[in-house]
């Protein structure tokens, strides 16, 4: 790591693409002050101002949305099942 922060593979990987500006002299990875004023400039990141909210709440105007009436189903009753130790109790 350079300057605690950034690896030395990113800076190559980078510099290898082209994204950022670099000087090879003798197969070595050299920066000028510039340059390096450059990359810190285009890693920039400026603090976003922190998004406004709203409420979604009703004013006393308007109305409650009413759900649509569904038509009547026969009701199903439910039976709970009886445990398999249950069963075998009354089996033996």
């Amino acid at each position: 790591m350079i300057g605690g922060d950034i690896k030395v593979s990113w800076l190559r990987e980078k510099a290898g693409k082209g994204l950022i500006p670099s000087t090879v002299i003798a197969g070595r990875l050299l920066f000028t002050d510039r340059q390096i004023a450059e990359i810190v400039a285009e890693g920039e990141r400026r603090p976003q101002p922190a998004p406004v909210r709203t409420r979604n709440r009703r004013t006393a105007a308007e109305p409650v949305p009413v759900p649509a009436a569904q038509p009547a189903r026969p009701l199903i009753v439910l039976r709970p099942k009886v445990p398999r130790r249950m069963q075998q109790q009354k089996a033996s």
